[in-house]
Formats: C-alpha cells, structure tokens, sequence
C-alpha cells in the first residue's frame, strides 16, 4: 500500500509504469528493426523517413493540406 490517503496498491501505478515501459521497447524493437533493415537494403531514403525529424516546412506543409481536406469535408456535409 502506498503512504497516501487513498491507500492505493503499489502495483497498480507500477504496473501502468512497466505497461508503458514494454509499449516504449517494443515501439523501440519496431523502428530499429525496419531501419536497419531499410539499411541493409541501401534505401538511405527509407532510413531518414523512419529516424530524421521532419522540418519545419514539412510540418507547416502537412497542416496546411489536412486545414485544406477538413474545410473541403465541412462543405460537402
């Protein structure tokens, strides 16, 4: 029991802890496995899709194209 007023059992939060901690590893598995795989090919491109940060354009392009899609689906409902 933690030292609280709920008296809340100690593995309910450190279960979502380990929870989360094996989503992050297998997340982590996931993406290590597809660039070096992507790596061993020589797809180069493939590998800075999966692992570079997009830039700021490629952000501002992408919103911009999904503001463009939702106010096009607002006039056809």
């Amino acid at each position: 029991m933690s030292n609280t007023p709920l008296q809340t059992p100690l593995w309910l939060p450190q279960g979502l802890w380990f929870v989360g901690f094996c989503l992050f590893l297998i997340t982590l598995i996931a993406l290590l496995w597809n660039s070096l795989f992507a790596l061993v090919k020589g797809d180069v491109d493939r590998v800075q899709q999966l692992l570079a940060p997009k830039s700021g354009l490629d952000e501002a392009q992408e919103e911009a194209s999904f503001a463009k899609s939702q106010s096009t689906h607002r006039e056809d409902v």
